[in-house]
């Protein structure tokens, strides 16, 4: 068994900073960020969910969450439906412009999570 001079958790800190960097540098053309396709894909595979759920998906703070999903409403990728039981409830779907926004990622961004070791040593 290989010895390791530095903690586990040293080195998966590395690996998490490092892939996080090469995600961004991937998305940059797209002018998103891996928070923006992170809700654009969840939404993509569950259209109507509200904030909290929304961000229990995404591993994500709820109210750092609203910044983002104020960028992208603004950029018009998506939408807040309140809800008609509870007014402090809001329903979040995707426009058609951030469905071909994550159909048009989805090919690039499956390259890149189907090679994590490649790029990581490189």
């Amino acid at each position: 068994m290989p010895e390791y001079s530095e903690p586990i958790g040293f080195l998966l800190s590395v690996v998490y900073r490092k892939k996080g960097l090469l995600f961004r540098g991937l998305l940059a053309d797209s002018h998103l960020t891996p928070q923006q396709f992170v809700v654009l894909n969840t939404l993509g595979k569950e259209d109507g969910l509200p904030l909290i759920e929304l961000a229990k998906r995404a591993y994500a703070d709820p109210t750092a969450l609203s910044r983002t999903l104020h960028t992208m409403e603004v950029a018009g990728w998506l939408t807040r439906e309140q809800d008609s039981m509870d007014r402090r409830v809001f329903h979040l779907h995707l426009t058609q412009q951030g469905k071909d926004k994550r159909e048009e990622l989805l090919p690039l961004v499956s390259s890149f999570t189907s090679k994590p070791v490649e790029r990581l040593c490189s």
